[in-house]
């Protein structure tokens, strides 16, 4: 899991009437600026944020290259501190809800240095960054950690979905030498293992209109891919060229491949797999299959799972938020539920308080691309 907007601000329920009051009057927020305040954010990831070791690097990334524009970044101040003690930011994502694109923001980097990370400080700096970001963009949405959800919940987010972890073994050794000894499980995981591999060839020679392919970076038929892509009542980040490339080759941390499903008649582009590797397991960042083609999504999980067991991984592992029925497809294809985490959103309010967009029974799509790094 990446560092995401809540992962360094531990908290505690400090929520007495007395000390709200005090904390009202000692902590105010200011708005960044990035040319000249970067120094200072960086100094302050450094106290709670790992920033995957490389917070120079996720600067220049993420903000200084964002393809939709630097993010909103916000300062907590605390009266007795000459330095600022804590700092949020709001990045900018296209999202597309049916056939409508808008900005929206995706929160990320909350830190607090140790001295601040209480309850209230945490709150006020993520309700001021709410309050700013909100005047731009019409939602926010993010990954609150457990210890945050009481923050979230109190400054106005929802729970839109379940960010579910699942994990398809490969290599079935690994897991069963926790219940049988070495050699044996050795053994009978290679049997098991033979026969899955045979069967996952059997299924693909039954249908021979795919063809797969890895590709380094993504080209123009990404583009045709997501111009196809029509969900109605669907909240789902934009996956074209440009996003992609910033996304997922421009990105300092990892590297990554897109494994490809096309037609053998004519070439298209019917879906596509965002992997990196992380030791043994091979995980699958991202991906979109054509709806046109159920049968697509089907045959890119068993090819895939096919080439990441020739490759050596042990297994194959994806986290995703959507529908029951992707849900379900997930699960036939053999990736097992392993664990899950909330995604929240806010969305901005009319004058007469009714939710403008998206509604409260709107479909959220989202993965790891989705998350901040």
């Amino acid at each position: 899991m990446s560092d995401n907007i809540y992962s360094s601000a531990t908290t505690t329920a400090d929520d007495s009437d007395g000390r709200a009051a005090r904390d009202q009057q000692a902590y105010k927020t200011t708005v960044a600026d990035l040319a000249v305040d970067a120094d200072k954010m960086v100094e302050l990831w450094r106290t709670g944020l790992l920033q995957n070791g490389m917070p120079d690097a996720k600067l220049d990334w993420y903000y200084r290259h964002n393809p939709e524009g630097a993010p909103l970044v916000v300062f907590l101040h605390h009266r007795d501190v000459q330095h600022a003690v804590g700092v949020a930011s709001v990045g900018l994502r296209r999202i597309r809800f049916g056939s409508e694109t808008l900005m929206v923001g995706a929160l990320v980097d909350f830190v607090l240095q140790p001295e601040h990370r209480t309850f209230f400080p945490a709150m006020f700096l993520q309700k001021e960054l709410r309050r700013c970001a909100l005047g731009a963009h019409t939602v926010l949405f993010g990954f609150p950690n457990a210890k945050s959800l009481a923050i979230v919940s109190r400054v106005g987010y929802r729970c839109v979905g379940q960010m579910v972890r699942r994990t398809r073994v490969l290599r079935s050794a690994a897991y069963l030498a926790k219940y049988l000894p070495g050699r044996l499980s050795r053994i009978v995981g290679a049997a098991i293992d033979g026969l899955r591999s045979t069967e996952m060839w059997l299924r693909g020679l039954a249908n021979n209109s795919f063809q797969t392919q890895w590709r380094e970076r993504p080209d123009s038929t990404f583009d045709e891919l997501w111009q196809r892509i029509v969900m109605p009542d669907v909240v789902m980040g934009v996956r074209d060229m440009a996003f992609l490339t910033w996304r997922f080759v421009n990105v300092p941390s990892k590297s990554f491949r897109f494994f490809t499903l096309v037609s053998s008649v004519d070439r298209r582009l019917l879906a596509y797999a965002a992997c990196a590797p992380d030791g043994a397991v091979l995980h699958v960042q991202d991906f979109l299959v054509d709806p046109e083609m159920p049968s697509a999504g089907r045959r890119l999980w068993l090819d895939l799972s096919r080439e990441a067991m020739r490759m050596g991984y042990t297994s194959l592992c994806i986290e995703f938020l959507g529908s029951d029925q992707d849900q379900r497809q997930l699960s036939a294809a053999g990736l097992r539920f392993r664990e899950q985490r909330p995604a929240y959103a806010s969305v901005a309010q009319s004058p007469d308080g009714a939710s403008v967009w998206p509604t409260e029974t709107s479909t959220w799509y989202l993965t790891s691309a989705d998350d901040d790094w």
